[in-house]
């Protein structure tokens, strides 16, 4: 195994750069006693997956009311030594995946990708469509090594976001499954956003979400409550922070200085070099008037933003920290987070 490698595997199906700096080697090294690398092979499986799971998949779809454009695809990466194989898990940093397109498929009618769970749940994954060679694929950027692929159409168009200046984000991102409408095809795109709500809406956005979502840390926060599994992620991936009590506050409704400092963690997640010196900082906050009003704990995550073009403020001039955020900001913020890193098309 060689860490610095470019290694792109391929079939009909689709195409897998193997990963380099991204994988855990160490950690396949202990798991196959403290090999050495070059005696680990690497193995890197492209295939159809099983009728259950693509049984189980479109039944989801169809329940969902959206449609699966390609059969699921399983991207398998493992490694062995010696008759044992062991897996990398998780990637520490967003690396492309391509699945591709059936011939003859309107690129225009791709949603997004999604990433098929063991248990039959679906979650979107970040996607641009992109062309290779004269075919389409999904390119998919993700923190998995590992796991079962499609892409769906899902268009949205709710009724009372036509008129709304956040029509096309809003129908964009709920039809990436990162938000829902309110089950009659409305949005309300005026409501205000809980904290529980948008944590849910980033790491559904990064495509974060999984099945085995880790041990809640907040005592407030119940293992029955919706957000649980959000929550815990976005904590884990160091997007969502406590009070000083230790609680979340999960019903609070969110204002735009923690929605940004969310968004801002989220962003170097994608975007780990990305810096933001003190000087910068205070540039960056002089454009508003009202950048007195920032918190000191979130001045440079609300700097950050503003220097990566995701913030545009609340008008010309205003960043208006301390008011709330509605549906359809929290979706063109995370719309402009995810378009700003090419994580979807622009």
């Amino acid at each position: 195994m060689d860490q610095g490698s470019k290694l792109n595997i391929s079939n009909p199906l689709a195409i897998y750069p193997v990963p380099g700096g991204k994988m855990d080697v160490n950690g396949v090294s202990r798991k196959l006693g403290n090999a050495a690398l070059n005696d680990i092979d690497v193995h890197v499986d492209i295939a159809r997956s099983s009728d259950a799971l693509i049984d189980s998949a479109e039944t989801r779809a169809a329940s969902q009311g959206y449609e699966l454009l390609v059969t699921p695809v399983d991207l398998d990466l493992t490694f062995t030594k010696d008759g044992q194989t062991v897996r990398s898990g998780q990637l520490n940093g967003y690396a492309p995946k391509y699945i591709a397109l059936p011939e003859g498929i309107d690129p225009n009618r791709i949603t997004t990708g999604v990433i098929i769970n063991p248990d039959g749940s679906i979650f979107h994954v970040p996607t641009v469509v992109t062309k290779i060679s004269s075919r389409y694929y999904a390119l998919i950027n993700d923190l998995r090594s590992s796991g079962s692929y499609s892409v769906i159409w899902n268009p949205q168009d709710f009724e009372d976001a036509r008129s709304h200046w956040g029509k096309t984000d809003v129908n964009n991102i709920a039809a990436r499954l990162d938000l829902q409408g309110n089950g009659d095809n409305t949005f309300s795109p005026n409501r205000q956003v809980t904290r529980s709500e948008f944590a849910e809406i980033v790491v559904l956005g990064l495509g974060l979400m999984r099945q085995d979502a880790p041990q809640n840390l907040f005592p407030d926060v119940n293992d029955s409550a919706w957000f649980r599994s959000a929550v815990a992620l976005a904590n884990e991936f160091g997007i969502v922070r406590g009070y000083d009590n230790g609680n979340f506050n999960g019903n609070q409704e969110i204002t735009r200085e923690q929605g940004f400092a969310m968004v801002a963690r989220a962003y170097r997640l994608i975007e780990p070099e990305a810096v933001i010196s003190p000087d910068q900082m205070n540039s960056e906050l002089e454009r508003y008037s009202d950048a007195t009003d920032v918190s000191n704990w979130a001045k440079e995550d609300v700097a950050q933003l503003i220097a990566a073009g995701i913030i545009q403020g609340n008008g010309p001039e205003v960043l208006s920290p301390k008011t709330t955020m509605t549906r359809a900001e929290v979706t063109a913020l995370i719309a402009r987070m995810l378009k700003v890193t090419n994580l979807i098309d622009q």
